[in-house]
C-alpha cells in the first residue's frame, strides 16, 4: 500500500458498511467484522497511519521527480482499441511498456493529455514522449512542442502517431504531417512486416549506427516521404525490398533541441533505443531493476523500491543509503530486496 505514495497518493482511503449479517454478501473487506472486531487489516492500516503521521508533510511537500512526460489520454487508448492495426495491436500496451521501462530505471513519468500539453510548460521535462498516439494532432500542440524543442527540447515520436481525427477518420494529408517541422519530413505510407521475413526464417532487423542490431516486432512500419531531411540512425535490413535500407530512427535539429522519430516497434520494447537519446542512469543503482520492483524518484533526491512479488531480488547500489522507514543503513553493492518490501532511499 505504500507504492500509491510512492507514486504520489497523499492519503489512503479505507470503506466501510452495513449489511444483514444473512445476506448476499458474505464477507466484509474493511477494518472490522460485521461483529465490530478487527480484520486482519486492521494492523497494517495502523503501521500505515503512523507512516503517515510521520512522513505526511514530506509526501505532500515534495512530489515524484518527473523527468520524462508522455503525451497520450484515454481518448488514445479507446482509438487503440477500436481501430487496431494488428491482430496483437501492440499500439495498446506501448505506452504502459514505456512507463514500466522508466520505472524500472528509476526515472518519474508524468501522463499529460494533448489538450494540456498545448498549453503548460513543458521545458520541466528532460524528454517527451508521443506513444502510439494516433489522433494527437491539434495547432496548440504543434506549437507547444515546437517551442519546448527550440528550446532545447527532446521529443520522441514513436509509430502510429497522428494518423487520425478524434472520430477515427484516417488523415487526408500524410501520416505524423503535424510534426513535420519537428521531424524533417512526414510518413509516407505503412508496411506491415513478419518479424520473421516471408520465409519464416529470415529475422527482419534493424541496424543501428553503434552497429547494433535490433528486432523488428510484428505490426506495421513506417516509411518516410523520399525528401525526409532527419540524420539516419538506424536502417532496415530485411527482405522485405520496400522497406530494406530505409530510415529506421531519425535525428532532426530544431533550433537548440532534436526530435527522434521511430519507424517500427523493437521486438523487446523500445528501451535499447532510448538507451541512445535519454541518459537513463540514476543516483542509486546501476541498470534496470527487475520487473517486480517499481523505482519512483522524489524531488527532495530520495527514491522509492518497492517489490511487488513475493520472491526476494538482489539489486545493486550504487552509493551507501539509509531506508527512511527503517532508519536502516544500506552499504554500497549488492542488497536483497525482500518479498513485498518497500523501502525509501536517501
Amino acid at each position: 500500500m505504500l507504492l500509491p505514495a510512492a507514486f504520489g497518493s497523499t492519503g489512503l482511503l479505507y470503506w466501510t458498511g452495513t449489511r444483514n449479517c444473512s445476506g448476499h454478501w458474505p464477507l466484509w473487506g474493511g477494518l472490522f467484522d460485521w461483529t465490530g472486531e478487527p480484520e486482519p487489516d486492521y494492523k497494517a492500516a495502523g503501521e500505515l497511519g503512523e507512516i503517515f503521521k510521520k512522513w505526511g508533510n514530506q509526501f505532500i511537500n515534495y512530489s515524484v521527480e518527473a523527468s520524462i512526460a508522455l503525451i497520450y489520454d484515454y481518448e488514445q487508448t479507446m482509438l487503440n482499441n477500436n481501430y487496431s492495426f494488428t491482430p496483437k495491436n501492440l499500439a495498446v500496451k506501448i505506452t504502459s511498456d514505456i512507463v514500466n521501462y522508466f520505472s524500472h530505471s528509476g526515472i518519474g513519468v508524468d501522463l499529460i493529455s494533448p489538450q494540456q500539453a498545448g498549453t503548460i510548460a513543458l521545458n520541466k521535462y528532460k524528454c517527451i514522449i508521443l506513444p502510439a498516439a494516433k489522433s494527437i494532432g491539434n495547432t496548440e500542440l504543434s506549437k507547444n512542442l515546437k517551442k519546448y524543442v527550440e528550446n532545447g527540447g527532446k521529443i520522441i515520436i514513436t509509430p502510429l502517431c497522428n494518423y487520425m481525427s478524434d472520430n477515427g477518420v484516417f488523415s487526408n494529408k500524410g501520416f505524423s504531417k503535424d510534426y513535420e517541422e519537428l521531424m524533417g519530413g512526414f510518413v509516407q505510407t505503412i508496411r506491415m512486416i513478419k518479424p520473421n521475413g516471408d520465409d519464416g526464417e529470415t529475422m527482419q532487423k534493424v541496424i543501428i549506427s553503434t552497429h547494433d542490431t535490433l528486432n523488428i516486432s510484428e505490426g506495421f512500419c513506417e516509411i518516410a516521404n523520399k525528401n525526409f531531411a532527419g540524420k539516419v540512425l538506424a536502417k532496415f535490413s530485411c527482405n522485405d525490398s520496400a522497406l530494406n535500407n530505409k530510415v529506421a530512427l531519425s535525428e532532426y535539429s530544431t533550433g537548440k533541441g532534436n526530435t527522434y522519430k521511430l519507424f517500427f516497434w523493437p521486438e523487446h520494447g523500445c528501451g535499447e533505443l532510448f538507451k541512445i537519446i535519454i541518459d537513463n542512469s540514476n543516483p542509486f543503482f546501476y541498470g534496470l531493476l527487475p520487473q517486480s520492483i517499481i523505482a519512483v524518484p522524489r524531488t527532495d533526491n530520495s527514491m522509492f523500491l518497492c517489490n511487488t512479488y513475493f520472491k526476494s531480488y538482489k539489486i545493486i547500489l550504487k552509493r551507501d543509503c539509509t531506508d527512511r522507514l527503517s532508519n536502516k543503513k544500506i552499504k554500497m553493492g549488492e542488497y536483497n530486496v525482500l518479498p513485498y518490501e518497500t523501502i525509501w532511499l536517501e
